[in-house]
C-alpha cells in the first residue's frame, strides 16, 4: 500500500467510524511516510494533518497527537517568513478541523510579531478565526487599506486573465469558484471594519471592489457585510 493508498484509506476509516483503525494509519502516515514522500501527491502535511484532526474531535489518543504536531507548526511559524507563511496557512486548516480558532489567532498573533510585514497580507486567511472568536479588535489591528487595495486587485487581474487550463480547471465553475471566494475574503475584511467603527473605510473598500469586478460578479456577501451579517463558513 502507497502512501497514498494509506491515507484515503484512513480517510474511509473515519468516514466509517473505525476510529482506532484511522489513528493507526494517521500515525503510520506521519511518523514514516510524510517526511519520505518528496512530495507525493496527495500526501503532504497540509493534507494529512487537516484530516487527522477530523478524527481527533472523537478519539482523544489521536487528538494528543495532532496537538502535539499542530503545536509544532506553531512554533515553525512563530520563525516568520515565507515559511512561517505557508505553515500557518496548514495550522489554520488543522484548527479548522479541531474547532480551535484561539489557537489560530495566537499563532497569528507571534507571528505578526516576527514578520509584521508579511502579516499585513497573511491576516486575510485567517480572518475566520478572529471572526469565529468576534475578536475583531485583534483583527483590525493588522488590516491597512494600503495592503489590502493592491494584494485584490492583482488578484482581481489573474482572476480576468483568459483561463487556458483543460477541464474543471479553465471552465466557467472555476471561474465562479474564484469569484465568490474574492468576494468572501472582502467581505470578512468588510466586516472587521464595520464592527470596529471603521463604517466609512468599509464602505469605500466595498464599492471600489464592487465597480472593480463589474456587475456581472456577485458580491452578495460584501454588501452584506457593511450590514454587519458574518459571511457564511464554508470549513467542515
Amino acid at each position: 500500500m502507497t502512501p497514498t493508498q494509506a491515507l484515503q484509506a484512513a480517510t474511509a476509516d473515519v468516514t466509517e467510524f473505525r476510529l482506532a483503525p484511522a489513528h493507526e494509519k494517521f500515525s503510520w502516515l506521519y511518523d514514516n511516510a510524510l517526511a519520505k514522500s518528496h512530495g507525493e501527491p496527495g500526501l503532504t502535511a497540509g493534507i494529512l494533518l487537516p484530516a487527522w484532526a477530523k478524527l481527533a474531535r472523537h478519539h482523544p489518543p489521536a487528538m494528543q497527537r495532532v496537538v502535539a504536531a499542530r503545536d509544532q507548526l506553531a512554533a515553525q511559524a512563530a520563525e516568520g517568513g515565507y515559511k512561517g507563511q505557508a505553515v500557518l496557512l496548514i495550522l489554520h486548516r488543522v484548527n479548522v478541523s479541531l474547532q480551535d480558532a484561539a489557537s489560530t489567532r495566537d499563532a497569528f498573533a507571534r507571528f505578526a510579531a516576527r514578520d509584521p510585514v508579511l502579516a499585513e497580507t497573511a491576516v486575510f486567511n485567517m480572518l475566520p478565526a478572529f471572526i469565529a472568536l468576534q475578536d475583531y479588535e485583534a483583527a483590525a489591528r493588522y488590516l491597512q487599506s494600503s495592503s489590502v487595495t493592491p494584494y485584490y486587485e492583482r488578484m482581481i487581474d489573474s482572476m480576468k486573465r483568459p483561463a487556458h487550463l483543460p477541464g474543471i480547471a479553465g471552465s466557467g465553475i472555476a471561474q465562479r469558484g474564484l469569484q465568490r471566494h474574492t468576494d468572501m475574503q472582502l467581505a470578512r475584511i468588510a466586516l472587521v471594519l464595520v464592527k470596529t467603527g471603521r463604517q466609512d473605510e468599509a464602505e469605500q473598500l466595498v464599492q471600489h471592489f464592487q465597480a472593480r469586478l463589474g456587475p456581472e460578479v456577485s458580491t452578495h456577501h460584501m454588501a452584506e457585510a457593511l450590514k454587519g451579517i458574518v459571511p457564511p463558513i464554508d470549513e467542515p
